[in-house]
């Protein structure tokens, strides 16, 4: 894939989000959700949140978001799901969605890309229903990723258009990223029962 400057500083915005999920024992995973200023220039929060613009003014970040099911005790809580949910309690009127592209540093998960494909479920009233336009991530998400890795959704699961997928983008920096993250130890896991009194039970 052809990786340019402007999708690796739209991915660094991710990347810190990711860092951040890290340092709260959270699966290192972050994302951002992009939308072009000059086609909505009037695209304005509704709650006063200031949005930041990246790739020289002509891109607006308007939802990001970082892993977030530990402390929330919601294993829904992905960082696609936290960036949709700030968008929509962001914005009374229509979400662009079908002019958006999502930045996440590892491949989504099925859940996520289902979500993504019809976010008429996540839209206020008079909203333009449609998925978002394109995802680009870091690196593959072999055992659960939606864009191909573990599944992909059949063509009959939604009728918006379909996402435009690209990968890539500072792949390696996710991978290690991810791997910084499984070889700690985590002190919030649980201790292990020991099992030297259990025995093998042979009825069923």
């Amino acid at each position: 894939m052809d990786v340019n400057d402007d999708d690796v500083e739209i991915m660094s915005h991710a990347f810190a989000l990711a860092e951040q999920a890290y340092e709260n024992l959270e699966v290192p995973i972050g994302c951002v959700i992009v939308c072009p200023v000059a086609k909505f220039p009037s695209l304005l929060p509704s709650n006063g949140r200031t949005l930041e613009a990246v790739c020289k003014n002509t891109l607006l970040i308007i939802g990001a978001g970082r892993n977030n099911t530990m402390a929330s005790c919601n294993a829904t809580r992905h960082a696609e799901i936290e960036a949709i949910d700030q968008i929509t309690k962001s914005f009374c009127d229509t979400i662009p969605w079908h002019q958006c592209s999502l930045y996440v540093t590892v491949e989504p998960c099925i859940m996520c890309i289902a979500a993504l494909t019809d976010l008429g479920k996540f839209c206020r009233p008079n909203s333009l229903c449609l998925g978002i336009k394109e995802i680009i991530f870091g690196c593959h998400n072999d055992r659960f990723g939606g864009c191909g890795s573990a599944m992909k959704l059949p063509s009959s699961y939604s009728d918006n258009p379909p996402i435009t997928i690209r990968h890539g983008v500072s792949a390696k920096e996710a991978i290690t990223l991810l791997r910084r993250f499984y070889i700690r130890e985590n002190k919030s896991a649980p201790k292990p029962r020991k099992k030297d009194n259990r025995t093998l039970k042979d009825c069923f």
